[in-house]
């Protein structure tokens, strides 16, 4: 019964203090006394649980900086950051004022967290529920910490902690501001020029990471779950709406400057849509090449031909091959066999796939059977040194290469990645600038509007490889049958 009432009280007195306002916690904590033995119970307890909302903060602060330094170094630290951001920012900004209420100069903790949040921000604006969360939470500490400053200043504190409270002001608006860049005013060209639905399309795919849609970052299951929450005639749809949207705004940049932002995430969404559809479209193509492969191996008509090309492709692209295209194969037949089942043509790329009793079922069995022997054949091969005409020439090499060839050209292009940050990263720079580099924020948006453009045309022109082949197979099925 004791226990209970304890409880009861602590409870009470902790509802009290999160009703507290800002300013009557910071009253309350900066007047407690020293002689703790003179409080009455009530009062220690207020000063217990006021203690441990601090310490809490402060332990969260040290808990986020060492976990976002260590994600910093996994392997893949980008998807990282964004699921440990989106778990956990919400919690840590919610106890971030009590933080504020903490007059220590040397709090060196506080500024490198600030710190490490302002390079995080490309990582928040990957998903738009994450920085609305963020940023609405930001918003409500800098009012938190311009009153505190506005305290520091009435009450005569020094000039130190006055300087403190100015620079966390700072800080903490500028995260917010790179969050909401030009927010409104880009919403309020948007609602001119485009429909809602439009707007709410854009966002949908600038909000998506392209380094993401990549079968070696994230593997082929991520990969395949990707595809079923983009199905392919939903891309098709939304792939005509923002050409359509494209197009206008390409001649309307050319009369309202206003526009040219909007332009380039129109043209930036078009390009993840049509990253994931070369995935759609390439993916089977890929399986279908590599299941060739396989039979190439297993059903070779001519051993002593295939053991010979063996031994010249042993050595580094043998090497790649185990690394690169077994696992994707693996992870499909033990994992997600289903996926096999709607490749199209598979049937004439591998007749061998289907069970013998019956015609329309594949043979999942025997298809595991034949890619581990496979790729074990391949492992296995003699250790001769290759020669560079049987490397180029013997049709086992070029399966190969061909098979590797098609895996690169579905991850994201490295060169476009690379340019994507810089320019993305000089855009965020001259809009810090503000009037001053207006002409400066004009001329990256017209740079990185001709990647966008350089990079769409090699997608379409990717899309277009695979879709022929996938119409080859067709037409090689028919006359097959």
């Amino acid at each position: 019964m004791e226990n209970r009432d304890a409880l009861e009280k602590i409870l009470k007195v902790k509802q009290g203090i999160e009703q507290m306002d800002l300013l009557e916690f910071k009253t309350e904590w900066r007047n407690r006394s020293a002689d703790y033995a003179r409080l009455s119970y009530e009062e220690r307890l207020k000063y217990m649980v006021m203690s441990i909302k601090i310490l809490h903060a402060k332990t969260d602060l040290k808990r986020m900086i060492n976990s976002i330094q260590e994600l910093m170094e996994h392997p893949e630290s980008e998807r990282a950051l964004f699921y440990y951001l989106r778990a956990d920012l919400w919690k840590f900004l919610d106890n971030f004022h009590y933080i504020l209420l903490i007059e220590d100069l040397e709090d060196f903790d506080t500024f490198e967290c600030l710190t490490l949040l302002d390079g995080l921000n490309a990582v928040i604006l990957q998903d738009e529920k994450l920085r609305q969360s963020s940023a609405r939470r930001l918003k409500k500490l800098v009012e938190q910490t311009h009153i505190l400053k506005n305290d520091a200043v009435t009450r005569g504190a020094a000039p130190a902690v006055q300087e403190l409270y100015q620079k966390l002001e700072q800080r903490i608006s500028q995260i917010l501001h790179d969050l909401t860049p030009e927010i409104e005013t880009e919403r309020a060209v948007a609602l001119d020029v485009v429909t809602t639905s439009i707007q709410k399309t854009i966002q949908r795919y600038t909000s998506f990471s392209i380094s993401r849609i990549s079968i070696e970052r994230s593997g082929v299951l991520s990969i395949l779950q990707l595809l079923s929450d983009y199905p392919e005639a939903q891309l098709e749809a939304h792939c005509e709406q923002l050409q359509e949207t494209l197009s206008i705004l390409e001649r309307r940049t050319l009369y309202e400057p206003k526009v040219t932002s909007l332009r380039n995430q129109s043209a930036y969404a078009l390009i993840v849509l049509l990253e994931i559809l070369k995935i759609h479209k390439g993916l089977p193509v890929l399986l279908s090449r590599i299941l060739d492969l396989c039979s190439y191996l297993r059903f070779a008509s001519d051993n002593a031909v295939l053991e010979k090309e063996l031994r010249e492709l042993k050595g580094r692209v043998a090497e790649i091959a185990q690394k690169k295209l077994r696992p994707i194969l693996d992870d499909v037949l033990w994992k997600n066999p289903t996926y096999l089942t709607q490749l199209p043509h598979i049937r004439f790329s591998c007749p061998w796939c289907y069970s013998k009793d019956r015609e329309d079922m594949l043979d999942i069995s025997n298809i595991r059977q034949v890619v581990t022997w496979s790729f074990d054949c391949l492992e296995a091969a003699p250790g001769m040194q290759y020669t560079p005409e049987g490397l180029t020439k013997s049709r086992l090499s070029e399966m190969v290469i061909e098979s590797l060839g098609l895996l690169v050209n579905l991850e994201p292009s490295p060169r476009f990645l690379k340019l994507h940050a810089e320019e993305t990263r000089m855009i965020k720079q001259a809009r810090k600038a503000g009037t001053a580099s207006k002409n400066s924020l004009e001329t990256i948006l017209q740079k990185q509007y001709q990647t966008y453009n350089g990079h769409l045309k090699f997608l379409e022109d990717s899309i277009e490889y695979y879709k022929n082949i996938s119409e080859q197979f067709k037409h090689l099925s028919k006359t097959s049958s």
